[in-house]
């Protein structure tokens, strides 16, 4: 298993995130913050967010919004990692139940990071 692994380890550092990978990770949190401030609705296969949560971190979460679409600033692609799994992983704090504000320090500590 190891053996297979050794081509990803030795690719070297990670290239930086393109705009476009920003910019869809930039309109998932949109999409986010959007689902947060309407009423909840029926049944769908999302994972759904949790709303209080997400309107708590709402500055932190536009914060990182603009980060990523800022053109002029290069991203650290291991803190994009960072972001892309705070957006994408089911069993975060964007979308499970976690200490209160857990979702609002992670997304400023990951904004510094980028």
């Amino acid at each position: 298993m190891v053996a297979a692994l050794e081509p990803l380890l030795r690719r070297g550092p990670r290239q930086p995130p393109s705009l476009r990978e920003r910019r869809a990770i930039a309109a998932g949190f949109e999409r986010a913050l959007a689902t947060a401030r309407r009423p909840p609705g029926g049944l769908t296969a999302a994972v759904p967010v949790r709303a209080e949560e997400v309107l708590l971190a709402e500055e932190a979460l536009e914060a990182l919004v603009a980060r990523l679409r800022d053109p002029a600033r290069p991203v650290d692609p291991e803190a994009f990692d960072g972001v892309t799994d705070l957006l994408c992983d089911g069993s975060g704090p964007l979308y499970q139940w976690a200490e209160p504000s857990t979702l609002r320090r992670r997304a400023r500590v990951l904004c510094g990071d980028l």
